[in-house]
């Protein structure tokens, strides 16, 4: 599962949904990583309620082990 999450502030830094997905795409696919799903947000992460989509992806999938910060 791929999670791609920006604020404002980080897309002007150059951290676009499209780059994090892109570069997630990349790394899944030099290590032989399969994407079951992708899934974005634009929210502040500021406060976790805000993260809805990150919350869903926790909760449907609790056995989730490891996951790769971007």
């Amino acid at each position: 599962i791929i999670y791609a999450r920006v604020s404002t502030k980080d897309q002007t830094r150059g951290y676009s949904l499209e780059s994090q997905i892109q570069a997630c795409k990349a790394y899944a696919l030099s290590n032989g990583l399969k994407i079951t799903q992708i899934i974005s947000e634009s929210c502040s992460a500021g406060e976790m309620k805000n993260q809805t989509e990150l919350l869903k992806v926790l909760e449907e999938y609790s056995n989730i082990h490891i996951i790769f910060p971007f």
